[in-house]
């Protein structure tokens, strides 16, 4: 963005993110368990752990596959958030006893289906902005009566490109037809990767070795 909508009005200044409970993110359902079925809809309250270490730690404890673990969204390791994942085939007391760090079991329920990316109405966030400017709500106040009347243009961050920052690559290789440009660019360079596990497949994938990549 290079400049601001309201850039005649006075900021309230401050930082954000300053600690972890700086910011909460909390995922809305799409909609609630039944309450029968497979599948135990459980809602999770992670600190400093991103979702798919949380399905990861998860998976481990319960003895299970990390891909039978079903979520609606992912979130970032930097706050605080409260999402939904849904387990096959575990009792909900065993899961409520679970002891993780980072990661705090609020309740389960059960339900038919699996959960799937998409299968939530949005998320509530919770920010707090420390260090302010005098009369900061009254700024504050002023700044989103302007944004409420011209709304805000439909920008996303770089985490939209994927982990690695390379999704529009992948999508042109594959609009190009060719596939084995868009595998070399999901797999990605092993020296841009930081998870340990990741970074060892990586590496196997380019000597060669497509099934010890897996």
């Amino acid at each position: 963005m290079h400049a601001y909508l309201t850039a005649n009005l006075p900021g309230i200044g401050g930082v954000i993110k300053e600690t972890v409970d700086d910011f909460i993110v909390t995922e809305i359902p799409l909609y609630l368990p039944c309450g029968e079925g497979e599948h135990a809809y459980v809602e999770i309250e992670k600190r400093g752990v991103t979702t798919l270490d949380a399905i990861r730690r998860i998976a481990r404890s319960l003895g299970i596959s990390e891909r039978e673990i079903g979520y609606a969204g992912l979130k970032d390791a930097r706050g605080i958030t409260r999402q939904t994942l849904s387990i096959p085939r575990v009792e909900t007391e065993r899961l409520l006893s679970l002891s993780l760090q980072g990661i705090t079991i609020l309740s389960a329920n059960r339900h038919r289906n699996k959960l799937k990316p998409g299968h939530l109405a949005g998320n509530r966030f919770s920010i707090r902005v420390r260090g302010t400017k005098k009369d900061a709500q009254e700024k504050a106040a002023a700044i989103l009566a302007v944004l409420c009347e011209r709304g805000v243009p439909n920008y996303f961050g770089s985490q939209r490109y994927g982990g690695l920052g390379n999704s529009h690559h992948i999508g042109r290789a594959m609009l190009r037809r060719d596939f084995k440009g868009a595998i070399d660019a999901i797999m990605g360079d092993p020296a841009m990767v930081r998870d340990e596990r990741w970074r060892k497949a990586v590496e196997t994938y380019h000597l060669g070795d497509l099934a010890g990549s897996l």
